[in-house]
């Protein structure tokens, strides 16, 4: 292969093994992983969104429908609630209005979600915890699986925000951000934004023995 990558680009194998080798990490928390091997090679970025935005071309042009809407690229530096430190862009717009957010509570990314949500208060912010996710349906009901929590951040009712007159890593005023908790079961209507269906008023079993498991690993 690396032979073959080296022809391609007109380079010697040995410098081909180089770059790889300065690539190498001893530990892949750090570095060169996920989105951050973008920041030294841009290009990939710039592949990335080409094959998204001929992606949806193509989808348009068999009669799909598909419009790239807001989509959060860039980590939160502040984890308190000061303003900036997220970065807006386009998604693909799969569910419109709606700002999806993953690995929402191990991660402590509350505060991002905010800033995204003062920044657009006419959408809806969900942030979804790690083994757990949504099912929805028509673009209207979203219903939560799996064993942990979804966040739901909207801003349809704030009275008072400051958002735009605050510095970057300055404190923001901002008030009646509703604010919910949801659970494995429960089923929340995206549109009038509002749940539906409380759930089971048991715990699913799924969350019972994920419980147990946790309960019989030995403490380190």
């Amino acid at each position: 292969e690396l032979e073959e990558l080296a022809d391609v680009l007109g380079l010697e194998k040995g410098v081909i093994e180089q770059r790889r080798d300065n690539l190498h990490e001893f530990n892949p928390m750090l570095g060169h992983r996920g989105c951050r091997l973008g920041v030294t090679y841009p290009e990939i970025y710039r592949m990335q969104v080409q094959a998204i935005i001929e992606a949806a071309l193509e989808v348009q042009a068999s009669g799909g429908d598909v419009i790239p809407e807001i989509m959060i690229f860039q980590n939160n530096k502040f984890r308190s609630f000061l303003k900036g430190g997220t970065e807006m862009t386009k998604g693909l717009g799969l569910i419109q209005d709606t700002i999806f957010d993953t690995h929402f509570i191990q991660r402590a990314r509350i505060s991002r979600l905010v800033n995204a949500i003062s920044t657009n208060p006419a959408l809806l912010g969900l942030g979804i915890g790690e083994n757990t996710g949504l099912l929805i349906k028509d673009e209207t009901t979203a219903k939560v699986i799996g064993t942990g929590t979804v966040i739901v951040m909207d801003g349809s009712a704030i009275k008072i925000n400051h958002i735009g007159y605050a510095k970057n890593g300055e404190p923001f005023g901002l008030t009646n951000m509703i604010y919910s908790v949801l659970t494995p079961g429960m089923v929340y209507d995206l549109k009038r934004r509002t749940v539906i269906d409380p759930g089971p008023i048991a715990p699913p079993k799924s969350i019972v023995k994920e419980r147990k498991k946790r309960a019989q690993k030995p403490s380190s």
